[in-house]
């Protein structure tokens, strides 16, 4: 591992990324309403799931990468993870039209772990192009 890391260097940008995604999401707090906010992020948090699904199949059909999550691999193994993930995005679409109808719903907490969960698969997608396009697996 440290092999990797002292010889792709650019392995360190998903924890960049991961440290300055809430930067971003607070600065864009200041400039949106809450509804265009909380439309935001979870919007960003549904294209990324679905975006995490297709990497790691493209991933997994090239031989680049195995799935780490023993739950996951068994639904890729059934074919039922890109159901799964539809209906996690479908999910994350209801959860929006249910705070955007109601925004006091959308408390401090809620808005920390969302960032927090937006940031860490931000850092996923990083972490997934490198792996797919800067190690030659595509």
């Amino acid at each position: 591992m440290i092999e990797i890391l002292t010889r792709y260097p650019i392995v360190y940008l998903p924890i960049l990324t991961l440290l300055v995604t809430p930067i971003i999401f607070r600065k864009l707090k200041s400039k949106l309403n809450l509804k265009q906010y909380v439309v935001l992020l979870f919007s960003i948090l549904a294209v990324e799931n679905m975006l995490d699904y297709v990497f790691t199949m493209i991933g997994i059909n090239a031989g680049c990468i195995a799935e780490a999550n023993p739950i996951a691999d068994v639904m890729i193994k059934n074919g039922s993870l890109g159901q799964f993930k539809g209906i996690a995005s479908l999910y994350i679409v209801i959860v929006v039209a249910l705070i955007v109808k109601n925004p006091e719903n959308f408390t401090r907490r809620s808005e920390k772990i969302t960032i927090f969960m937006v940031s860490i698969y931000t850092a996923l997608m990083v972490y997934h192009l490198i792996i797919l396009f800067y190690m030659n697996c595509v």
